[in-house]
C-alpha cells in the first residue's frame, strides 16, 4: 500500500490544519492515480504531491510509481506533499 505524509504547511492556521488534515495518512487502491489523492486533499488547498522531492504527474498510478521506484523495497511507499492556502497564490 501507499502512505502519504505531510511535507510542510505554510500560511494556514493551526485550527484550519486540524480541521482539514484530521487523518495522518490516506489509504488507497493501487489503481488510484495521484490526481485522485490530490482531490482528497485539494478541496480547499493547493497541494503538490512529491516523491523523492520531485513533483508527481497527476496521471501516474500508485502501481506505476511503486513498480518504477519502489519495487523490492519495504512497505509502505511514502509520498510527501506540500500545502499552501489557495488565497496566498
Amino acid at each position: 500500500g501507499a502512505s502519504l505524509k505531510q511535507n510542510s504547511v505554510s500560511n494556514i492556521s493551526n485550527q484550519e490544519k486540524e480541521h482539514l488534515l484530521e487523518a495522518k495518512f490516506v489509504r488507497c487502491s493501487v489503481r488510484a492515480e495521484v490526481r485522485h489523492l490530490r482531490k482528497v486533499l485539494c478541496h480547499r488547498l493547493n497541494v503538490q504531491m512529491l516523491f523523492n522531492n520531485e513533483s508527481l504527474p497527476d496521471h501516474m498510478t500508485m502501481k506505476r510509481l511503486w513498480l518504477s521506484h519502489w519495487f523490492g523495497k519495504s512497505q509502505p511507499l511514502v509520498l510527501h506533499y506540500t500545502i499552501k492556502d489557495k488565497r496566498s497564490r
